[in-house]
């Protein structure tokens, strides 16, 4: 399952449980529908907390997504996480995607103002790793 909501920075999306190959054609569906309204740059707040390890055709439509985003005039993207194994999925497919620097990635576990960290990336961008004390979870 997948939501999509505007805000102020961007897109918040949202993804759980166990996606199949005909959500994702949905989902990509939506925001290349969206993404042409755009008039100036955005910033993607993504909540895969309770997103299952995704398959490898899945996993091809979030590139796609990831992608149409940049060209479109993504600048930051948070991905807020609490799976280590779905965080390196998305790692691998952000390097993929040639975003990897512009992603950051919140795990929920050990920052517990996630939402300030997140919210300070996309909005301001703020490193998340304030929050946290920690070095950059970049890698």
């Amino acid at each position: 399952m997948y939501n999509i909501e505007k805000k102020d920075y961007g897109y918040k999306m949202t993804f759980s449980g166990s996606l199949t190959k005909e959500e994702m054609a949905e989902w990509l569906e939506k925001i290349e529908k969206i993404l042409p309204g755009e008039q100036e740059s955005f910033a993607i707040l993504m909540d895969i907390r309770k997103l299952q390890p995704v398959s490898q055709v899945v996993q091809k439509f979030f590139r796609r997504g990831q992608m149409l985003l940049e060209k479109q005039g993504m600048v930051r993207s948070a991905i807020v996480f609490d799976s280590p194994a779905i965080v390196m999925q998305f790692k691998r497919l952000a390097i993929q995607s040639e975003i990897f620097d512009k992603e950051r990635y919140i795990d929920t576990s050990s920052t517990l103002q996630w939402e300030d960290a997140s919210n300070g990336w996309v909005t301001e961008s703020i490193e998340p790793t304030i929050y946290t004390g920690q070095i950059a979870k970049k890698f």
